[in-house]
């Protein structure tokens, strides 16, 4: 199981390969936060209301009234403050491709993935042949996922090397 961010969840959705996400995790979680921001854009809704109907649920922190205080303490989104807790209250692992929000979960002691880190994983476990994981990338930063060049570069060797 995982928590998921808003950035991984409109990157997956811009390159049509949400169901990765499905194959690494069978299920996942959102908040009611980061689903009211995804509702707020056009792209991807379509795609997020099979999920939810499938094997991405929504939950709220138990200790929700904790999300304003830590929103303002770490200058974060309301979205980004109730998935921290979330992965705190549950010891999951969260998924973001957000600096901010994985610095100030990483603070917390939750376990952070970037969305690359997806592409990795789906390779070695085998759900994703290296080529299709450098597809994959290509169509991320095509979509404007920023990447560092060499980020990129290392990512690639990377995969060649698994």
């Amino acid at each position: 199981m995982s928590i998921i961010d808003t950035s991984c969840l409109i990157y997956f959705i811009k390159v049509r390969e949400l169901e990765l996400l499905r194959k690494l995790f069978t299920k996942a979680i959102i908040t009611p936060e980061v689903h009211h921001e995804m509702t707020r854009g056009v792209e991807g809704l379509s795609e997020l209301q099979k999920a939810l109907e499938t094997w991405i649920s929504i939950q709220q922190p138990q200790n929700a009234s904790s999300i304003t205080t830590l929103s303002e303490a770490e200058s974060l989104s309301m979205a980004d403050a109730s998935i921290i807790l979330l992965a705190m209250e549950k010891e999951d692992l969260l998924i973001s491709n957000d600096a901010a929000l994985i610095r100030a979960a990483k603070i917390k002691g939750v376990e952070c993935w970037r969305l690359t880190s997806c592409i990795i994983e789906a390779v070695k476990k085998k759900i994703i042949s290296k080529k299709k994981a450098q597809e994959i990338l290509y169509s991320l930063i095509s979509k404007g996922m920023y990447l560092d060049n060499r980020v990129y570069a290392d990512l690639l060797e990377e995969i060649n090397h698994l």
